[in-house]
């Protein structure tokens, strides 16, 4: 669905060349709202498969080792090389506001993952180099694979043994990322309550990889690499 409202955006910005969603989906995730799941002190979870022909039928029984302390709104059943149970819940706390007086600007990149300053002339840089360093080695493991992957036949052992390690390798990263994105910003919470800061104002970055001078340039050699902000 956000793919389909992604695409009319994009055509009424004036971008021809993007195309709506045409693959048929094989599998989607599964979720259940608050009235189709059961929560037991046991640690188990009855997850509802509702009526069937008139007829209801037995829930999924899933047993797990912590119970989230908290209201839980919302359960996923997701896969990642396994399948997995994504949790959603409220803890109950509520946030505090800002107590500060001061506001800051921030200008995310990819060198420097976030450069602030404040009104009163305190400046903060936090490195990025992390990030790279696990995107380059997570392309070059990529590229490697694909070319192991393109000499075998599609479907053979030798082809799925590959399309494992790919998956491995992508939700390995993927989990390196959201680890050096959270400390990251982490990092960046801790200076702001430190320097008293309630207001941050964090610059557009949508449209910065777009030619918008008009002007033809040459694309020869040019380097592009994907960025992520959290």
């Amino acid at each position: 669905m956000w793919a389909r409202e992604n695409a009319k955006r994009a055509k009424r910005q004036g971008f021809d060349h993007i195309r709506y969603p045409y693959k048929q989906k094989k599998h989607f995730s599964t979720k259940w709202a608050a009235q189709g799941f059961t929560l037991h002190e046991n640690g188990k979870i009855h997850l509802s498969l509702g009526l069937h022909q008139g007829k209801r039928q037995k829930p999924i029984v899933v047993s797990i080792a912590r119970m989230p302390v908290g209201r839980v709104k919302e359960i996923e059943l997701i896969y990642d090389r396994g399948l997995q149970l994504a949790i959603t819940y409220d803890d109950g706390v509520a946030a505090e506001p800002a107590s500060g007086n001061q506001r800051a600007a921030v200008d995310p990149g990819e060198v420097h993952a976030i450069a602030a300053v404040t009104e009163d002339g305190h400046a903060v840089i936090i490195t990025g180099r992390k990030l790279r360093s696990i995107k380059r080695l997570r392309n070059k493991k990529m590229k490697e694979l694909y070319r192991h992957m393109a000499r075998c036949k599609k479907g053979s052992r030798q082809w799925k043994k590959y399309r494992r390690a790919l998956l491995f390798v992508l939700a390995k990263s993927e989990r390196q990322i959201r680890d050096a994105l959270h400390k990251t910003t982490r990092a960046f919470g801790d200076w702001c309550l430190e320097r008293q800061v309630k207001e941050v104002a964090v610059g557009d970055v949508e449209g910065v990889q777009r030619n918008r001078s008009g002007r033809k340039r040459r694309m020869n050699g040019r380097r592009v690499r994907s960025r992520r902000h959290n």
